[in-house]
């Protein structure tokens, strides 16, 4: 193990150990044993350094990082202190962008953005419980996972660049597509560079400030289907658009669906059509997620609007806690392998809220 994981590990003990704050010499150890954890540096003006360019240089200066990185530190502790005595049903963790401030991590590692007067040129067919559920009177499992039926592609890493719409949607298109057996990767950067919402005889391109679900699906309807990822790599922040280059085959949508906020319609339409799109309020808890069912513990998502989307894939229930599962954007390093469990049956954090899939050709 590295050092300077064992002697970041001794500081948590330490900590945990004593009823005491950090001495100012040990917090300024941990902070820079952080930054050199995770290869995080700044220039002379004490700006932040990136091996690839920002839009903008509004990230925060190094002495307020040191600021909200112990902040971050000593509210995980306290978190972890109430999980290992049983009061919380999930731990948190340091991760990459415990510097950031919220503003920061809302700009640039969510992305959910819903303009309420966007032309749509899809047809939406809202699903309704009354005319659906009765052909869907099964029996479901007590746990199931889309993870394990392989059409679900693996975990990516939207950096940052706030296109989480992009990451969520294109994922539950994937679904559809290894439902039907093909399991090619499309390409985020593609419709971050050339999706629009229309609104008001504009367009406005969606890039890094954040879309939502119905924006990605027009656009592979528009161009009749998403380039590869192969073909069109990401590159975390916005480029030239090109869409001339050749198509999925099968990636072309057609129109989708909105589910009712209705959390055993959401679990039955699941099962039956797979993986699907949804949104949801990020909260700071969520953000220092590190396993375990997230239960919102400080109660920020109340009243809030949704800030964030992610693949929901599964169900499941623990020591009696139901929950669903979802694929999140933030690599594998992030959660349980870059997925997270949350609690189901009462729209937490607006989870059931904002829920489709899309109809491919």
């Amino acid at each position: 193990m590295n050092l300077k994981w064992l002697f970041l590990i001794f500081i948590y003990k330490s900590y945990v150990e004593s009823t005491e704050k950090l001495s100012k010499t040990q917090e300024d150890d941990l902070f820079e044993v952080y930054l050199e954890m995770f290869n995080i540096s700044f220039d002379s003006h004490h700006r932040q350094i990136f091996s690839y360019s920002l839009s903008d240089d509004s990230l925060t200066s190094k002495k307020n990082a040191k600021k909200y990185f112990l902040q971050t530190f000593y509210s995980i502790e306290k978190h972890n202190r109430r999980f290992q005595n049983g009061k919380e049903t999930f731990r948190q963790a340091i991760h990459q962008f415990a510097h950031f401030s919220r503003k920061e991590f809302l700009k640039y590692r969510t992305g959910l953005a819903k303009p309420s007067n966007v032309f749509n040129s899809l047809s939406n067919n809202n699903a309704t419980i009354t005319n659906m559920s009765k052909s869907m009177r099964l029996t479901y499992p007590e746990y199931f996972n889309w993870v394990d039926r392989g059409i679900v592609r693996p975990v990516r890493n939207q950096g940052l660049c706030g296109a989480c719409y992009a990451f969520a949607a294109l994922a539950a298109v994937e679904g559809q597509m290894g439902l039907q057996g093909n399991n090619a990767k499309l390409s985020e950067q593609e419709v971050i560079d050339c999706a629009t919402h229309e609104i008001e005889f504009e367009r406005i391109f969606l890039g890094c400030k954040g879309g939502d679900d119905t924006a990605v699906y027009n656009f592979a309807k528009m161009h009749k289907g998403v380039t590869s990822e192969y073909a069109y790599p990401y590159q975390m922040r916005v480029n030239r658009c090109n869409t001339n280059r050749s198509k999925v085959h099968g990636s072309t949508v057609r129109s989708y669906v909105k589910l009712p906020v209705n959390e055993e319609y959401i679990k039955e339409v699941l099962f039956l059509h797979g993986p699907l799109y949804a949104s949801f309020h990020a909260s700071d808890a969520f953000t220092a997620y590190s396993n375990g069912i997230f239960t919102d513990p400080n109660g920020d998502c109340y009243g809030e609007k949704s800030n964030h989307a992610a693949l929901l894939v599964g169900w499941g229930s623990e020591h009696g806690l139901d929950y669903w599962i979802l694929k999140n954007s933030y690599d594998t390093w992030w959660g349980e392998g870059g997925y997270f469990r949350i609690a189901r049956g009462y729209n937490l954090c607006n989870i059931a809220s904002d829920v489709s899939y899309p109809i491919i050709n």
